[in-house]
């Protein structure tokens, strides 16, 4: 696995995190 792949899986983390957080606070808000 080169840098760039590395890189790339850790902003699709990041950017899946980011968006699954939003979510679940919503969903508690509305609950």
């Amino acid at each position: 696995m080169n840098i760039q792949e590395g890189i790339r899986a850790r902003l699709l983390a990041d950017i899946s995190h980011e968006l699954k957080t939003p979510i679940t606070s919503i969903q508690c808000y509305l609950e």
